[in-house]
């Protein structure tokens, strides 16, 4: 008797099944939907679903569960995709089945589990549980569950070893954790947790102790204990400015605000916001002949500042007193811009082309050495939107808005996608300064939290 109801098999889902079965063909859903990810991802699952139903009506009829050459003598399945596996222990006491989605994914599904997930059948007959392929990966990542299923997490970041993070959730609200990502509390509290208002970025110094938060409303949230309490301000920007991105130092004295949402010409999306005393007060960085600034930095020590839209990048190296111009040729446009502690390097992450109905070109890393004053091409390609990297960026994370977060962990020398999270929209991705540490967040809630393998 089967003690785990994910196990069972009822005469309900049985007939549904069959019926399932008998109209599945394998790749319908793809070939319909085959140019988006999801789509071919939850077309495998549909597969698996199906192997499943027939595999409990076999099990219900016969008394056993089979390979695939018997589900198809048993006229319990049609032809099946070249990329499917079907094994069973010997005498038919347990199963497991496996499949390769178009996008690459492999997915499975055994007796013991039957919720898809991914992972692969190690083709014995003796053990065919799954066999999880990505231990070349050079990070583990957990799935974390705070209630965000559905919602944006437009913002992640963290203190220098990881333990304390911040986060944003579009609609919702400012989540914490004070365990490097295992548990979240989320600040119901605040007027930005409704849906009329959207929240922009998150920055957290070193310690932890100082957190910040944006909003497109010119809200301003500030935590002073580790993101315990927060207290919340309303800058005296001009209301349609919107701060979308954020940026400290690592003693959280230094913070810049950007937003991406003018069209230059003095309008109002031409403003940065400069604080040098934690956010006591503010003055304003304006450079009306460009756009709004669609992602920003600060160094380490507070003395490297740039702030970055379509191309142009403002640079400050001495800490906001002045600034100068610095065209990325080639740049497209960044929301992910960062700089190593004493800023002379800074790396920005392009999106390149941002409509998906366009063959718009991927975007890719640019790199400077020399503070800004020039720049080359370095990475790899892809509509990139968000970037993080340690203090001495070694370690780096790239977060696509369609495919695999991407990291590198010797200073851009070799990549690796991290399929092991899947294919996904990608909205926010933080490394901790040491590099031990690492959060990815997707706009439809996901959120995964790992660290450094040794």
């Amino acid at each position: 008797m089967l003690h785990s109801a994910r196990g069972a098999f009822d005469l309900p889902s049985i007939l549904v099944g069959v019926v399932v079965v008998g109209i599945l063909t394998a790749g319908v859903l793809a070939s319909v939907f085959g140019v988006i990810p999801f789509a071919q991802d939850l077309a495998a699952k549909q597969d698996l679903a199906a192997i499943n139903v027939a595999q409990g009506v076999h099990k219900a009829t016969k008394g056993n569960f089979v390979d695939a050459v018997s589900l198809r003598t048993a006229a319990l399945v049609g032809a099946l995709p070249a990329e499917m596996t079907v094994v069973a222990t010997e005498g038919g006491g347990k199963y497991c089945a496996s499949t390769q989605s178009q996008t690459g994914r492999f997915f499975t599904i055994s007796s013991d589990n039957t919720t898809p997930r991914e992972g692969i059948c190690n083709g014995s007959t003796e053990a065919p549980g799954p066999s999880e392929s990505f231990s070349s990966e050079p990070v583990s990542m957990t799935a974390r569950t705070p209630d965000t299923s559905g919602k944006q997490w437009v913002g992640l970041d963290s203190s220098h070893d990881g333990k304390y993070m911040v986060g944003i959730v579009l609609s919702r609200y400012i989540y914490t954790s004070s365990d490097a990502g295992a548990n979240w509390t989320a600040h119901t509290e605040f007027t930005a947790g409704n849906t009329d208002t959207q929240w922009g970025d998150v920055a957290v110094s070193d310690d932890g102790s100082r957190m910040y938060a944006s909003t497109y409303d010119n809200d301003f949230y500030r935590s002073v204990d580790h993101g315990v309490t927060w207290q919340h301000s309303t800058l005296p920007a001009p209301k349609e400015t919107g701060f979308t991105s954020i940026a400290t130092s690592a003693d959280g004295a230094t913070i810049l605000l950007g937003n991406r949402t003018g069209t230059g010409n003095g309008s109002p999306g031409g403003y940065m916001y400069l604080s040098k005393d934690g956010g006591d007060t503010w003055r304003m960085v304006n450079y009306p002949t460009l756009n709004g600034r669609g992602g920003v930095s600060v160094s380490a020590d507070g003395m490297t500042l740039t702030g970055y839209y379509a191309g142009d990048l403002l640079v400050s190296t001495n800490g906001g007193a002045s600034w100068n111009n610095q065209r990325v040729m080639g740049a497209f446009h960044a929301d992910g811009v960062e700089s190593t502690v004493g800023g002379e390097k800074i790396i920005l992450a392009d999106q390149g082309g941002t409509q998906v109905t366009k063959p718009l070109p991927q975007g890719q890393l640019f790199t400077s050495t020399d503070k800004g004053a020039s720049w080359t091409k370095s990475g790899p390609s892809g509509f990139w939107k968000d970037l993080s990297m340690s203090a001495d960026a070694s370690k780096i994370a790239l977060a696509p808005w369609a495919g695999y977060v991407t990291v590198s962990v010797d200073s851009g020398a070799t990549w690796t996608e991290l399929k092991s999270l899947g294919s996904d929209n990608w909205d926010s991705v933080t490394v901790s300064a040491d590099g031990s540490t690492f959060a990815a967040g997707t706009d439809s809630g996901k959120l995964y939290t790992g660290t450094l393998k040794k």
